[in-house]
């Protein structure tokens, strides 16, 4: 949503993308996506789950490196 929680972004995006062009880094992430990911504090959270949403986890990532802080199963 931004800094003002309007969706409104400052600055410019990148106008292409492809697996190296425009992607800071990769993480591997076991699932499927099951919720939008939230970032605050430089940090990232995300949720995701096998096929049929039984095994939820919940993932903490650093933003600036991708690397995973915590994977929590719920």
């Amino acid at each position: 949503r931004g800094p003002r929680r309007d969706g409104v972004v400052e600055g410019s995006l990148p106008l292409r993308w492809s697996e190296e062009q425009g992607v800071r880094w990769k993480t591997a992430i076991d699932g499927r996506g099951w919720s939008t990911p939230f970032a605050s504090g430089g940090r990232l959270w995300l949720s995701t789950a096998d096929p049929e949403g039984h095994r939820l986890r919940a993932l903490e990532l650093d933003a600036a490196s991708g690397a995973v802080l915590r994977d929590v199963l719920l």
